[in-house]
């Protein structure tokens, strides 16, 4: 059978604890855009990809499990898979906010998906070994039980996706076609995630599956994650991309009236005021103040997901917000809701679509995972067994999202990119601010040192 022949299933979902996480931290930042006239497609039944497969009714197994193994295990009560989803929420927030902490720019607008990069992550995890997967498991919070968490999640996604919100969640692997992958990576991938692994010739035509992995990842997001992948980002040495696409689109419970959206203030920097297109209306939601913030939940049709907005008392305060916002700051704000009837809402309309994606290299390393990105260290064996040993080269994410008087569309794409340890060539590629100096050979003598920030200075 070729890699070809083993294309299958490319859609999976997760559930969206991180999307949400996503948005609320967006509404902070986000200010501006426009409305959007699309109407949502019909909803669809979404599942959690790092959860076990769910058991379908069958036959009785030739091989019966040994003592200790689930099949001798009681199933577990309402109160146990309450408490096992719950571990698993506060996993997922950590993750989130530590992620999006390291990350974040109080200056300028941003979106980011946790959840995406986390989802890809993961499917990593099931092919990395020894302190590889340690520290994945680390930065990701995955410990104990960790199949029983996601279960769990898994039944109130599926809930959730008959709510009346599209969440569309895809999977795909591109592989190098001269690279043989393990039969159990493969299934793995294949059952927890439904992501299928597609050949490419990454060797001798690196740019024809750069243009082929962004159109995949922009059909998924409904076109709103283009060109992900930059060019020279897949090269000759590229032996797999692990991608991860989400999309979301929903509708406001109680819609906004167009006719009443009016310019009003809003100060962008903390100072500087600017009036912003703003949505309003008087409606029923739950709404706080507490810790220097109003914390207001706005939901989407079915009740099952919820925008929730953070506004600092202080115009200037956001850089403090985030400086400060942890897993335990999310739990104090939504436990503190209360609902009112008679809240006035003034929201602006905005539109967060980064044109560039993140580099989450730096980032990740600041979470403790290292590894992975050392030729030589990274321990990917899971994956293939072919030397020399594999190593990823890349994480690269990028997230967009759009609040309107109808609702919220959002979506994000993650890729990793994981390269030949020993074929990747050196490269100077002087394409941002450099360093340089001029110095004696031989003894090291600095005669000259300087920097350039825009070669077009001072040219003549």
């Amino acid at each position: 059978m070729t890699m070809r022949d083993r294309n299958t299933r490319d859609m999976h979902t997760r559930r969206p604890t991180h999307l949400i996480g996503t948005l609320l931290l967006a509404t902070s930042l986000g200010c501006g855009g426009g409305a959007s006239n699309e109407t949502p497609s019909a909803p669809s039944t979404v599942s959690d990809p790092r959860a076990e497969p769910r058991a379908e009714p069958q036959a009785e197994p030739t091989t019966r499990p040994t003592a200790g193994e689930a099949g001798d295990r009681p199933a577990p009560t309402a109160g146990e898979v309450r408490e096992a989803r719950q571990a698993q929420v506060e996993a997922d927030n950590r993750f989130s906010v530590e992620l999006y902490r390291a990350v974040a720019d109080a200056h300028t607008n941003q979106i980011a998906s946790p959840y995406s990069v986390a989802t890809a992550l993961a499917m990593l995890r099931e092919g990395a070994r020894g302190e590889s997967r340690d520290e994945l498991s680390r930065a990701l919070h995955l410990e104990g039980d960790v199949a029983s968490g996601q279960g769990a999640l898994a039944s109130r996604i599926d809930a959730i996706g008959q709510s009346g919100v599209t969440l569309r969640v895809a999977n795909r692997i591109f592989v190098d076609e001269s690279l043989h992958v393990l039969d159990a990576f493969r299934d793995a991938l294949a059952e927890r995630y439904h992501a299928p692994l597609e050949a490419l010739d990454f060797r001798g035509a690196p740019e024809p599956a750069r243009q082929h992995i962004n159109a995949w990842i922009a059909e998924q997001t409904n076109d709103r994650i283009r060109d992900l992948l930059a060019p020279r980002t897949i090269g000759p040495d590229t032996r797999l991309v692990l991608t991860n696409a989400v999309y979301f689109h929903g509708q406001w419970a109680t819609p906004f009236d167009p006719a009443r959206t009016t310019p009003l203030p809003f100060h962008v920097d903390g100072r500087t005021e600017v009036a912003v297109p703003t949505m309003r209306g008087t409606r029923r939601l739950a709404i706080a103040q507490e810790d220097g913030v109003t914390v207001a939940e706005l939901p989407y049709v079915g009740d099952a997901l919820a925008m929730v907005v953070v506004v600092p008392d202080a115009q200037d305060g956001l850089p403090a917000l985030l400086a400060s916002l942890d897993e335990g700051a999310l739990t104090r704000w939504t436990s503190s809701l209360h609902e009112r009837g008679d809240v006035q809402v003034a929201l602006p309309r905005f539109r967060v679509a980064p044109t560039e994606s993140l580099d989450l290299g730096r980032p990740l390393h600041r979470l403790g995972v290292t590894r992975i990105f050392e030729p030589g260290q990274a321990d990917l064996t899971g994956i293939t067994a072919e030397q020399p040993r594999p190593f990823v080269g890349a994480v690269i994410h990028r997230a967009f999202v759009e609040v309107n008087e109808e609702g919220t569309e959002a979506a994000a794409a993650t890729a990793i990119i994981m390269r030949e340890g020993a074929a990747r060539r050196p490269e100077l590629i002087v394409d941002r601010p450099f360093l340089f100096f001029i110095r004696d050979v031989e003894s090291g003598l600095v005669l000259f040192l300087g920097h350039v920030v825009d070669p077009r200075a001072d040219a003549s």
